[in-house]
């Protein structure tokens, strides 16, 4: 599929080239073509990229049936350490694949036609974004008590990048799980809810965050731990980095 690299998620590859280009202060209007089951490529004559939502994981080799070790060494089977030729580490075909969809993809571009699909956002990408915009809003405005709040102090494309470029579409908080309803709060009390006072939760841990922290006035590590606050204050500092290097 066609669209923006902006609605680009779990491969480590592209959200690497997000976090660069918002360092340029650039956040979308870079295209890219996008196969399900496949390794990341990036194709730098057309600023088009083809990535991968496979959620990134520990890939163990298959165990070898007993009948291979009874023919020798084992090490035998492999080219270098923890690679066995015999048994296939990837599908041969798929970078052919990739390179054919990025080529369908530039000839349609030269050519100054739609490609197909033009646009699609992949998997509602974006909806989870203002979801969780609409979930922070809520808190804040219980929080600062005011009635309505006709726009928050971070637009829906800084949700995005808190969710997906700095919390990887996870949670904030350690074993940083994919939460099924994501919800955002703000993390220091003390201080206004800018790009880098925000954490990703889960609307059970959003609600407790408010009542022991926001209106409660506990200190976050008492409530979560000091290791979930050294983490948050990593994450803050790599914010604070991005948004010093954007473009006006």
């Amino acid at each position: 599929m066609n669209s923006d690299i902006s609605s680009t998620y779990e491969d480590p590859l592209a959200r690497s080239v997000r976090r660069r280009l918002r360092i340029n202060g650039i956040s979308n209007g870079v295209p890219y073509v996008c196969s399900l089951d496949s390794l990341p490529l990036v194709d730098s004559a057309d600023d088009s990229v083809v990535y991968s939502t496979e959620v990134p994981g520990e890939v163990k080799l298959l165990p070898l049936p007993e009948d291979e070790f009874k023919k020798g060494s084992v090490k035998e089977l492999q080219a270098f350490d923890d690679f066995r030729v015999r048994i296939l580490p990837v599908i041969g075909p798929l970078p052919a694949i990739f390179g054919l969809n990025i080529a369908t993809y530039i000839l349609f571009s030269l050519a100054g036609k739609p490609f197909p699909e033009t646009g699609m956002e992949i998997k509602g990408r974006k909806k989870i974004w203002s979801s969780i915009e609409r979930s922070i809003g809520t808190i804040e405005q219980r929080f600062t008590k005011v009635e309505y709040i006709p726009k928050l102090s971070i637009t829906t494309d800084d949700i995005g990048y808190v969710f997906e470029d700095l919390n990887y579409g996870r949670g904030t908080f350690p074993p940083h799980l994919v939460l099924p309803k994501p919800s955002a709060v703000r993390w220091d009390p003390t201080r206004e809810l800018t790009v880098d006072n925000v954490v990703i939760v889960s609307p059970k841990d959003a609600e407790k965050h408010e009542k022991e922290c926001l209106i409660g006035g506990k200190d976050p590590i008492d409530v979560w731990g000091r290791e979930v606050v050294e983490l948050v204050k990593r994450r803050q500092e790599e914010t604070r980095k991005v948004m010093a290097y954007r473009r006006p």
